[in-house]
């Protein structure tokens, strides 16, 4: 009952954080407020190389939207980007050769906005998740910026 009234599903699931906390000593929460799941940070990570080049796309969409955050990260905020700039920011993050599919996915998902026709992008201005914010602080780590 206490492991739930702190947020956590169990107390399996208490002492899986507490494990995979140490192992990226990163802390609890920058909020305070919610739980971050440290396991799937984790997991996500594993997608990255060293570098933090996104190696494959993953199939789980939570996994996908962690991934997003990431690439995100990659956009200068208030710069304005044409579609080659947005490719060529993409294409220097991942090493699948699936540009469109990134630049697609972050538009769908609210974080670059685009004008009608296209050519301009701008990087949308919201706080990342807290998964989303300890995924990109893990990768910062590695060496990746």
């Amino acid at each position: 009952m206490l492991a739930r009234s702190t947020g956590y599903r169990n107390f399996q699931h208490f002492r899986a954080q507490a494990i995979a906390c140490g192992r990226l000593e990163e802390q609890a929460s920058p909020d305070g407020l919610e739980p971050v799941d440290y396991r799937r940070v984790e997991r996500v990570a594993g997608h990255f190389d060293q570098n933090a080049i996104l190696l494959r796309w993953p199939a789980r969409r939570s996994h996908q939207d962690l991934c997003l955050w990431e690439m995100w990260s990659r956009f200068e905020a208030g710069r304005s980007y044409g579609e080659k700039a947005v490719n060529a920011v993409l294409e220097a993050r991942h090493g699948f050769g699936d540009h469109a599919l990134l630049r697609r996915e972050l538009c769908d998902a609210g974080l670059l906005s685009r004008t009608r026709d296209g050519r301009d992008y701008r990087r949308v201005e919201v706080k990342p998740s807290t998964e989303g914010a300890a995924l990109i602080r893990h990768l910062a780590g590695r060496g990746g910026l």
